[in-house]
């Protein structure tokens, strides 16, 4: 009870993925309970069979099973959470602006750098809420900045990036890396980034990414 949930769009509104909270807790069930309504229809079914057209070239699964076009549901609340705060000690931080507002609101987070030289670098379970800093260069949620050729150990797992100021997670040089099962909710700009092209060898397993914006 009380973790929040991101629940994607199935239509054609990026704008329609919404966060939710959940009501109660949950112990081997299909229906979670919410503390209030989701706002926007999401598809919960898949296409029945019958409307998969057949034909060669077509992954021979579509017919028997469907196409897959349900709502892919992630949660972004973890025990551990490395979170930003506001200007002085102690202050939360800023809420987003309202609907409509003309003010530019507030984007400056925290943020978490990786460089070249670590021994080991493995999370595990967290969530990055709030992090990065918006509209400066190298000041993202978590950055993995010209690590060249990482240990073989070295992973990002089911852990969140929640409401990012800029990106989620870059790779900027960075070769050998493992990010799975990895969920990221609002940024501004791209995603999950590679930077310069010269990162190779990286495992992308599993990530769910919702609501990357634009940086305008």
């Amino acid at each position: 009870a009380g973790d929040h949930i991101v629940v994607t769009s199935t239509d054609y509104v990026p704008g329609h993925s919404e966060e939710a909270v959940v009501a109660s807790d949950i112990e081997c069930s299909t229906q979670v309970a919410l503390q209030a309504p989701l706002k926007h229809a999401h598809n919960g079914i898949r296409f029945a069979p019958s409307t998969v057209p057949q034909g060669v070239g077509l992954d021979p699964t579509l017919h028997a099973n469907g196409a897959e076009v349900r709502a892919a549901v992630g949660v972004l609340t973890r025990s551990i959470r490395i979170v930003s705060g506001g200007d002085t000690l102690d202050a939360d931080f800023p809420p987003e602006p309202a609907l409509g507002s003309s003010g530019p609101g507030y984007s400056f987070g925290g943020h978490v750098v990786v460089r070249q030289g670590f021994k080991r670098f493995q999370m595990q379970g967290v969530e990055l809420r709030q992090l990065g800093q918006g509209g400066r260069m190298g000041h993202y949620p978590l950055h993995f900045h010209l690590t060249r050729w990482a240990p073989s150990d070295t992973f990002l797992r089911d852990s969140s990036v929640n409401e990012s100021m800029t990106r989620w997670i870059v790779l900027h040089g960075a070769q050998n890396l493992r990010l799975e099962r990895n969920v990221g909710w609002k940024s501004s700009g791209h995603g999950f980034s590679l930077e310069d092209g010269t990162e190779t060898d990286n495992k992308f397993i599993a990530n769910l990414g919702v609501f990357a914006r634009a940086a305008v």
